[in-house]
């Protein structure tokens, strides 16, 4: 099967309101779209779109990096992941992970429709997806918020923590656990905001919430052992994961001369209860699976699928994703599709009782009008 056509689109979409990433404030999420199409009609897409405080390529460097690529993609046969190109594995490591995933996807979702399959991946299993609900409210609101998300039929929810008085978040989610009752997960993200201290001082407070995971409790990588020793504190690593991407691409295996820092690290990715995998930030399709597999599970941690802000279309891609893992159905992290005023599914996701209707949403991906997009080149 050869790609007798490759376009690149851009998007635009305005946030019901300003979302701040990391110092960064933005009130629009804006990305790309590769399309491709082969001799028979099939179509694959990729969504391209760095996350601004947290990616380290910017939105201009990736449209020159895909300007360039359209033309050797044109009249190429599609590869397996990930895309074949002059200096193999190692010069697809230089690209940026936003890049890696954005043409790792259109390739699968080329291969999918070539063969007629209903999933945007060819080895995607299931028919519905999970998800958890994501929890911005402080206070009564958060309470109530959780409260809302378990009467929906979410099974897992996930509350931001660390932006407030310390004792009244653990007040709060205190509070939250009694609303929900025991059946409803409940996962915390901290964005690395607090000292040894502090963080254990809150991990004691809730510890009769009996929260599934606390994602970067702490603002040094390597307090992570003493907090589990000494709180107890299950916890998920995002953006020590992200900080050790070679890890990906190694699929976990010790290298020769490997620094003492990253032996460290290695180990604090072996105790973690959960890996938070947002493949914007950290690459493609082929080696999140191979990390996976050969890593997250092995060493017995969940790999939860999360998503940067992404589009619909990107969220579906990452949901086909999260189908496609040999794992039991894990309540993933989707829920930022609600900070979107306006969607490339015009429809929107098909979301009920807390899980996402995969076969649907790839019918309404794949009914996206490109046409209505901004076509930055064509080739």
């Amino acid at each position: 099967m050869n790609i007798a056509r490759a376009e690149l689109f851009s998007y635009k979409l305005p946030l019901i309101e300003p979302l701040s990433l990391s110092g960064k404030t933005i009130s629009t999420r804006e990305g790309l779209i590769l399309r491709l199409e082969s001799e028979s009609g099939a179509v694959g897409f990729g969504e391209i779109a760095p996350l601004p405080g947290f990616s380290h390529e910017s939105l201009d460097e990736v449209r020159g990096i895909c300007s360039g690529w359209l033309r050797p993609l044109r009249d190429s046969t599609v590869p397996i992941y990930p895309i074949d190109m002059a200096g193999g594995d190692a010069a697809w490591n230089l690209l940026p992970p936003s890049v890696q995933f954005g043409l790792s996807c259109a390739a699968a979702t080329l291969k999918a429709s070539e063969s007629g399959d209903d999933g945007l991946f060819p080895i995607a299993t299931r028919e519905t997806v999970s998800l958890n609900a994501l929890i911005a409210q402080t206070g009564d609101a958060c309470v109530q918020a959780a409260r809302d998300a378990a009467d929906e039929g979410y099974t897992a929810i996930k509350v931001k923590v660390g932006r407030g008085d310390l004792d009244g978040e653990a007040e709060t989610l205190l509070a939250v656990r009694e609303a929900i009752g025991s059946e409803v997960a409940i996962r915390l993200d901290a964005n690395r905001a607090w000292g040894f201290q502090d963080a254990e001082r809150f991990m004691k407070k809730i510890r009769n919430a009996k929260i599934e995971y606390i994602e970067e409790p702490v603002d040094y990588w390597k307090l992570l052992f003493s907090l589990r020793l000494y709180a107890r504190a299950r916890y998920a690593v995002d953006e020590t994961l992200q900080d050790f991407r070679p890890m990906i691409y190694e699929a976990g295996e010790t290298q020769h001369g490997e620094p003492e820092e990253h032996q460290h690290l290695r180990q604090a990715l072996k105790r973690a209860t959960a890996h938070i995998i947002k493949p914007t930030l950290i690459g493609g399709l082929r080696h999140i699976s191979n990390f996976v597999t050969q890593c997250t599970i092995p060493w017995g941690a969940t790999p939860v699928i999360s998503s940067a802000f992404e589009s619909g279309l990107g969220l579906v891609l990452l949901a086909n994703l999260a189908a496609s893992l040999p794992t039991e159905d894990i309540p993933i992290g989707l829920d930022t599709h609600r900070w979107l005023a306006e969607d490339l599914i015009p429809q929107g996701l098909p979301i009920h009782g807390g899980e996402l209707d995969l076969l649907e949403a790839n019918r309404r991906v794949r009914a996206i009008d490109f046409t209505a997009l901004d076509c930055l080149a064509i080739e």
